[in-house]
């Protein structure tokens, strides 16, 4: 018996270093970061924010395996316009691509870091605010009534002139590094979401066109995605 307690113990130990190799060789860094976005519309400024957290791990390369692989927690922002319906800040933009940042890469850009792994290590140790440029940006989903996704449709900070008359502008955007817990909540106030993503995750709507916008249910929540 005690030699089997020895060999546990000992095996227990090799396992332990083990992992313990392993995350210094392919290390986890995470950070988390409030995105703030405000419009004004006919004078009135409405905003909305939340907290996002990516975890970017580490993993060995072959072939074409990226050295870090990224998962995201968080929601986006929804911001009440009332009458004219709501924006809402997509997480990622989809099969729209070229013109729209995914938010796992908002603060890292905002901060000037890039994406190599070494902005993935120094994001975490940065501290403030910074206002998202225009080519950070991501895309931003109208929906004309909130209650009914069918309305949703694709659009830019630009367009929000168009869409809400003249004198209607972009407030803000920005990020700011944080340590607030991530809140989940987005499905009370979207009644239809809870249908939608069992639908789209299995497999019953999933037809998707390239470049052809279509609302995902993981552009508005997403849970270690």
């Amino acid at each position: 018996m005690r030699r089997l307690g020895k060999f546990g113990l000992i095996l227990a130990l090799v396992i332990s270093g083990i992992v313990v190799s392993y995350k210094i060789a392919y290390p986890t860094y995470t950070h988390r970061f409030r995105l703030t976005i405000a419009i004004d519309v006919d004078g009135t400024v409405h905003r909305d924010s939340t907290v996002m957290e990516v975890r970017w791990i580490g993993q060995p390369r072959f072939g074409d395996v990226p050295p870090f692989f990224p998962f995201f927690w968080g929601q986006a922002p929804l911001i009440d316009l009332g009458s004219r319906g709501a924006i809402a800040v997509a997480l990622h933009p989809g099969t729209v691509e070229g013109r729209f940042m995914s938010a796992k890469y908002l603060a890292t850009n905002a901060f000037g870091l890039g994406h190599d792994s070494d902005a993935y290590r120094k994001i975490a140790e940065q501290s403030g605010r910074r206002e998202l440029s225009a080519d950070n940006m991501p895309m931003l989903i109208h929906f004309r009534d909130i209650s009914d996704p069918a309305t949703a449709q694709a659009t830019t900070a630009g367009h929000i002139g168009w869409l809400f008359g003249p004198t209607a502008r972009l407030a803000e955007a920005s990020v700011e590094i944080t340590h607030q817990p991530v809140v989940i909540d987005l499905d009370r106030r979207l009644p239809w979401y809870a249908a939608m993503a069992a639908r789209q995750k299995d497999g019953r709507d999933n037809i998707t066109m390239p470049g052809q916008f279509k609302l995902i249910y993981n552009m508005l929540i997403a849970e270690g995605t």
